[in-house]
C-alpha cells in the first residue's frame, strides 16, 4: 500500500508541476516561436586506403555505436549488354544463397547466430553487398561476409527458387499502375541502354547459373570494387582485419570479355503514351525529361530547384494538387541522377475525370518556374528543409558509408559533400531561376498515363497523338466509342 501511495505521489508530481510552472511563466501562444539556426552539417572524415590486392577502402570512424557497417560495391555492371540489370539482380540475390563451403541454410544460421545481417542488391550503376554486425563479433562475421562475396555457389536449385519468386512478384507488379507507368517510362526514356531494361518472364527464363558465374568472374575483381566501412574500431585494426578476410581475393584481370553498352537515345519532341486499363477510375501520371548525370556540378543547386517545384512536403505542385485543386494526396517530383544520365520525373495519382487537367497543370507550372523567379522566402524554406534532411542522414551508418562510396563510383572530388552544402547555402533566386530555365525542358518530354484511355483520348489531343500499350507494353490500337 505504501509503495502504491509513493508511485501515486510521483505521478501527481509529474502531472501537476508543469501546470504550476506554466502559471508562473507567461507564454504568448499567439506568437510563433523564432526558429534557431541549424547546426552546421559536417560530413565525417573519410580515410581512404588500399589493401595489398588493390581493393580501395573508404573508412569512417564513428564512436556513436559499437557496431560495424560494411558495403562493397561492384562497378561496371552494364558490361553484359541490355539484360545486364537482370543478371546483376539475380547474381546479387544468389550471393546470400550458399557458398562453396556451406549451404544457404547454414550460411543464414551462421549470420543470424551473430545477430548480424547480410544482404545484396543491384541498382542502376552497380551491385552493393551490405553487412552489419556488433563490432565485438566482427572477427566471426568478416569471414562470412568475404566468403559470400568471393565463393558463391550459384546452385541451380537455389536459382530456380529465386526465379519462381521473381515470376510471382512480376505478375503482381503488372497489376500496379505505378509500376506499369515506371517500367514503360524507363523503356521509352533509355531505350536499349541497360537503364531501360525491364524484367520480363522471358528474361527470367534466360537466366542460368553459367551466366551468373561469368558475371561474377568478369566483375568481382578488386580493381572493379570498392569497400566502405563505418565502425567504432581503430582504422589500423580494421585494415588488418580486412586484409586477412580478403587475402584470397587476388588482384587479377577479368577473365571474360565484356559487351559494349548501348548509347542512350536522344529524346526530341513530346512523347505521349497510354497504358490502357479499361474501367480504371484513377490514372497514374508520369511526366519527365532528361537532365544531367550524377557528377554534374549543378546537381546540388538543381536539387533545391527541383524540391521547390515538386517535394512532397514543401513543393509548389503537391500543394496545388492537394490544397488548391483537391486532386491528389500522392503528387511528387524529383531528380534521378545516374552515372550516364539523369531525369526529372513528376508523378501523380488522380481521378480519371481530372487527368487531362492535371497533365496540363504540370506543364503550366513547369513553364511558370521558367518565367517567374522564386521568392527569397520560398528558397530559404527549401534550403532549411534540405540542410535539415542532410543532417538527419548523417545519423545513419548505411547512409554515411553509401555516400563515401559515391565518391569513388561517380569519380567525385574528395570535398564533394562540403561543396554540396556550400552550393545550397550560396544559391540565389536569380541562379535558381537560371537553372529552372535551363533544365526544366517543356519542349522535349515523355508522358506516360496508366488508366482508361477511352475517357481521356480526346481531352489530351491538343498535346499530340498518343501511342497506346497494353499491360505487357505491346503497342495496341484500341477503338473507342465517341
Amino acid at each position: 500500500m505504501k509503495r502504491f501511495l509513493f508511485i501515486l505521489t510521483l505521478v501527481g508530481a509529474v502531472i501537476f508541476c508543469p501546470a504550476r510552472l506554466s502559471a508562473q511563466i507567461q507564454i504568448d501562444r499567439v506568437m510563433k516561436p523564432e526558429s534557431g539556426d541549424l547546426p552546421e552539417a559536417v560530413f565525417p572524415a573519410t580515410h581512404e586506403f588500399e589493401l595489398s590486392n588493390g581493393l580501395k577502402v573508404f573508412y569512417i570512424r564513428s564512436d556513436r555505436q559499437a557496431t560495424t557497417m560494411l558495403q562493397l560495391i561492384i562497378k561496371n555492371i552494364h558490361a553484359f549488354g541490355e539484360n545486364s540489370p537482370a543478371v546483376a539482380d539475380f547474381a546479387a540475390v544468389m550471393l546470400g544463397k550458399g557458398t562453396e563451403e556451406q549451404s544457404a541454410t547454414r550460411f543464414a544460421e551462421a549470420v543470424d547466430f551473430l545477430g548480424a545481417s547480410f544482404s545484396a542488391a543491384a541498382f542502376e550503376d552497380g551491385l552493393v553487398v551490405q553487412g552489419f554486425t556488433l563490432s565485438e563479433f566482427l572477427p566471426d562475421f568478416l569471414p562470412l561476409f568475404s566468403e559470400a562475396i568471393l565463393k558463391p555457389a550459384f546452385q541451380s536449385e537455389e536459382l530456380e527458387k529465386e526465379k519462381k519468386t521473381a515470376r510471382s512478384v512480376l505478375r503482381a507488379k503488372h497489376q500496379e499502375p505505378a509500376w506499369l507507368a515506371g517500367a514503360l517510362f524507363q523503356k521509352l526514356m533509355f531505350g536499349k541502354h541497360p537503364y531501360g531494361s525491364v524484367l520480363t518472364p522471358e528474361i527470367i527464363d534466360s537466366i542460368e547459373c553459367e551466366s551468373l558465374k561469368k558475371f561474377h568472374d568478369a566483375l568481382f575483381v578488386p580493381q572493379n570494387a570498392s569497400l566502405g566501412v563505418v565502425s567504432d574500431l581503430p582504422k589500423d585494426e580494421m585494415a588488418d582485419a580486412l586484409e586477412e578476410a580478403f587475402a584470397c581475393w587476388k588482384n587479377e584481370p577479368a577473365t571474360q570479355e565484356t559487351a559494349q553498352t548501348e548509347k542512350l537515345p536522344h529524346t526530341e519532341g513530346i512523347s505521349l503514351n497510354f497504358v490502357h486499363r479499361p474501367g480504371s477510375v484513377q490514372s497514374h501520371i508520369l511526366f519527365g525529361f532528361k537532365t544531367f548525370p550524377f557528377a554534374d556540378t549543378n546537381k546540388a543547386a538543381f536539387s533545391l530547384v527541383g524540391a521547390a517545384f515538386g517535394s512532397g512536403y514543401t513543393g509548389r505542385l503537391p500543394y496545388i494538387f492537394r490544397e488548391l485543386k483537391g486532386w491528389s494526396y500522392e503528387t511528387n517530383a524529383a531528380g534521378l541522377h545516374y552515372k550516364d544520365a539523369g531525369v526529372y520525373v513528376v508523378s501523380s495519382d488522380v481521378a480519371v475525370q481530372v487527368t487531362a487537367e492535371a497533365v496540363y497543370e504540370i506543364l503550366f507550372q513547369l513553364n511558370r518556374m521558367k518565367s517567374e523567379a522564386m521568392s527569397e522566402r520560398e528558397l530559404t524554406l527549401q534550403k532549411d528543409f534540405t540542410r535539415g534532411r542532410f543532417l538527419f542522414s548523417l545519423e545513419e551508418p548505411a547512409t554515411l558509408v553509401s555516400r563515401a562510396l559515391e565518391l569513388d563510383l561517380y569519380q567525385l572530388p574528395k570535398n564533394y559533400f562540403e561543396s554540396f552544402q556550400q552550393s545550397i547555402h550560396a544559391l540565389s533566386p536569380e541562379h535558381a531561376f537560371e537553372l529552372a530555365k535551363r533544365y526544366f525542358d517543356t519542349e522535349n518530354f515523355i508522358v506516360v498515363i496508366v488508366g482508361d484511355g477511352s475517357v481521356l483520348k480526346e481531352e489530351l489531343e491538343e498535346l499530340g497523338e498518343f501511342q497506346f500499350f497494353n499491360t505487357a507494353f505491346q503497342p495496341i490500337n484500341p477503338i473507342f466509342e465517341r
